[in-house]
């Protein structure tokens, strides 16, 4: 387990795994809430790169998982691993401290939703990760906030 995931999650996740004795079966997908936070970072400041893995290392501090990097966004879950638990103001917690370390360089919509949760790759490929029915409304309305605007979303449709 930790040989196969160790680079993917950090180790208390694997470690929490292995302890709680459930089995994480990888192979379906379920529908389960999820707390979402995506930050969209400006990729023209010159702390790009170091403001990348900062929103990673801080969602990870509050007990979330970095589902993906698609630049300029990151999108980092509450909920998505079935036996990772996390304070119920962990959210507002992470928002706050992003908002306060990137201030006017990030933009960030946060929230709650039914997602689908599971291996998206198939047999021979593992792509654990989480389905929102209104991704592509998120990004968009995320693109046309202003940076320096951290605000809740609820979807709309």
């Amino acid at each position: 387990m930790k040989g196969m995931f160790g680079s993917y999650l950090s180790p208390d996740s694997v470690d929490e795994i292995i302890r709680s004795g459930n089995q994480v079966d990888f192979g379906k997908k379920e529908i389960r809430t999820v707390e979402f936070v995506w930050i969209w970072i400006d990729d023209s400041c010159e702390e790009f790169e170091t403001l990348l893995a900062k929103a990673t290392d801080l969602g990870g501090q509050y007990g979330a998982v970095t589902d993906s990097i698609f630049l300029p966004v990151v999108s980092i879950y509450f909920g998505m691993i079935p036996t990772h638990e996390f304070e119920s103001d962990a959210r507002q917690r992470l928002v706050d401290s992003l908002c306060e370390e990137f201030g006017q360089k990030a933009k960030c919509h946060h929230g709650c939703c039914e997602a689908q949760v599971g291996n998206f790759g198939g047999s021979t490929r593992l792509v654990y990760t989480v389905s929102t029915g209104s991704r592509s409304e998120l990004l968009s309305s995320l693109a046309s906030l202003p940076f320096g605007q951290y605000t809740s979303y609820e979807n709309r449709g």
